[in-house]
């Protein structure tokens, strides 16, 4: 069996009704899926951009978190190490309110005793300056010079005094700072 020509038209105008019929038809019964689908897809589009945008913000919230914590941390140590220095030289002006309160009394022994046990709070305050001065009331005392050596423990007194000081115009610094 032959196909004619008009049979050959007939069977492709067929098949463009066909096709065309399939899409209008697939048109009509798709087309609001497809729109309901393009617009959830802009529903999550915008939704994954106020997402995104939230987290560029809480990351950029986490950093200045982070930022003032280090600073935090650093202000704690300053502090500490501050406190750590003061109580080193509070300690040894316990000594020298000791000593001093003994002199007043009029006790000989104490003061000596006293004198001679400095070296660890001087040591642990580690100033030369301090140490030096130390040594040379330690002499001073050997010689049975006590003048001298009293003079020599008002300048440790003294030096110990500015040592205070110092640390409290740091610690004074820091608090304004932060």
């Amino acid at each position: 069996m032959a196909i004619t020509k008009v049979g050959a038209v007939l069977l492709v105008v067929g098949l463009v009704v066909g096709v065309v019929a399939g899409y209008g038809v697939g048109f009509i019964v798709y087309q609001p899926q497809i729109f309901q689908l393009q617009s959830n897809l802009s529903e999550t589009q915008a939704s994954l951009s106020e997402t995104q945008s939230a987290l560029s913000k809480s990351q950029s919230e986490a950093e200045s978190l982070r930022g003032q914590l280090a600073e935090c941390e650093e202000f704690k140590s300053d502090v500490a190490s501050l406190i750590s220095s003061l109580k080193k030289k509070l300690d040894l002006e316990t000594q020298f309110v000791a000593c001093t309160a003994f002199v007043l009394r009029g006790e000989t022994k104490e003061p000596i005793k006293i004198m001679l046990g400095l070296g660890p709070y001087v040591g642990a305050v580690g100033d030369a300056e301090l140490s030096t001065l130390l040594d040379e009331m330690h002499a001073y005392l050997a010689q049975g010079n006590t003048a001298a050596a009293m003079a020599k423990f008002a300048d440790l007194m003294e030096r110990n005094s500015t040592l205070i000081q110092s640390d409290l115009s740091k610690l004074d610094t820091i608090l304004k700072q932060n």
